[in-house]
């Protein structure tokens, strides 16, 4: 009498599965199908956005402060070449300092 229920049952687990149609959702609009695991994987790959989008702003700021520094640099060195000199440098980049073969030599 088992037997017959045993095979009774994977007879009709294996007719269901043959005929098993594709997972359609039956409440809502639109027919939405919630799963759990793309869910999980698209919350890591915001926190992963998240981070490197912290790690960028970071990297922004950084460069930025070496701008200015440099700008600061810049406007320093055209002012101590000015006391040194007693002139006024011209506007615009700042010329490269002269190689000691171009300096003039006192005679």
């Amino acid at each position: 009498m088992k037997s017959k229920s045993v095979k009774a049952i994977v007879i009709l687990a294996l007719i269901t599965l043959v005929f098993a149609a594709p997972a359609r959702a039956i409440f809502g609009l639109g027919d939405v199908v919630f799963d759990p695991t793309n869910y999980a994987q698209a919350i890591r790959s915001f926190i992963q956005l998240q981070q490197q989008y912290a790690q960028l702003v970071q990297i922004y700021q950084q460069s930025r402060q070496q701008y200015e520094q440099l700008i600061w640099m810049a406007k320093r060195s055209r002012s101590t070449c000015r006391r040194a000199t007693g002139q006024s440098l011209p506007p615009g980049p700042i010329p490269p300092p002269a190689t000691p073969t171009e300096q003039p030599v006192a005679g």
